[in-house]
């Protein structure tokens, strides 16, 4: 029992310390953005990138987006998260999106986003603010979210009004989405990693041409996330070569500056 009561005791003291870290942290402005690149599977263009919030802290080094966000769900700094994501991710991506018409920048939302009534209207009034296309900016929902199909639905019809594009991610991970597809407003689907593991087993690739087959029919642009081998490219390169996939083969998550530096690069090869 006294184990038990020192163990629970040791980890209420690192709870709260993680805690008051990260609040600290949210206020220094000391979380940080990177991206990372979903490429063309014919010639790896790079046509999206994904923002992706971190946080490394001095005492718990690399924290768990997991865990921190759900902190900030706990402590009531969802939408301070959530506002610093939109703000830091347009500035970080502002001139490449300018320069590059046809980029996109998807942005991760959630249950506090779905349900957030002024979302949209902030998220659009930064794209305005500086300069940036609506167009250019692609939300990601979750099958995860587990607000109401309704308010998922609602969601979806205002963000496609007012002119993001949608994407369903996580497909292959439950069953709700295959309601998704027939009845949400969207314009791509992301298929989920656990569809493209071992490949190499005929079973598991005729799974992942028979889901492919059936996706293709609803007209909408796919999305291959957890790419992380020759093998899995050249796999999807042979379905179609004009299919998106995202994972560490094609590029792992890097800084503003990082993808700067590979835009510029891609630029001159294709140029």
């Amino acid at each position: 029992g006294w184990m038990l009561l020192s163990f629970m005791g040791h980890w209420m003291r690192k709870r709260k310390s993680l805690e008051s870290r990260f609040v600290r942290a949210l206020k220094r402005g000391e979380l940080y953005m990177c991206y990372q690149p979903i490429v063309r599977a014919s010639d790896e263009q790079v046509m999206a990138l994904e923002a992706l919030v971190r946080w490394k802290d001095n005492h718990f080094g690399q924290v768990s987006p997991e865990l921190f966000v759900g902190l900030a769900e706990r402590l009531g700094l969802y939408r301070v998260l959530s506002d610093l994501v939109i703000t830091n991710s347009l500035r970080d991506m502002q001139s490449s999106l300018k320069s590059s018409p046809d980029l996109q920048l998807s942005l991760n939302v959630g249950d506090d986003e779905v349900r957030d009534n002024e979302y949209l209207h902030r998220l659009s009034d930064q794209c305005h603010l500086m300069d940036i296309s609506i167009r250019q900016i692609k939300i990601e929902i979750t099958e995860r979210c587990h607000a109401s199909y309704d308010e998922i639905a609602s969601f979806c019809k205002s963000a496609r009004q007012s002119g993001f594009s949608v994407s369903l991610d996580d497909f292959g991970t439950g069953t709700a989405n295959i309601a998704w597809l027939t009845e949400l407003d969207f314009d791509e689907v992301k298929i989920d990693k656990l569809l493209m593991n071992n490949i190499a087993d005929s079973d598991k690739r005729k799974m992942l041409t028979s889901v492919v087959d059936g996706l293709r029919k609803t007209g909408k642009r796919l999305v291959f996330e957890g790419v992380e081998t020759r093998e899995q490219l050249d796999f999807l390169h042979r379905i179609d070569p004009e299919f998106l996939v995202q994972g560490w083969y094609t590029g792992k998550p890097m800084s503003a500056i990082n993808v700067k530096a590979l835009l510029k690069h891609k630029r001159k090869k294709y140029n």
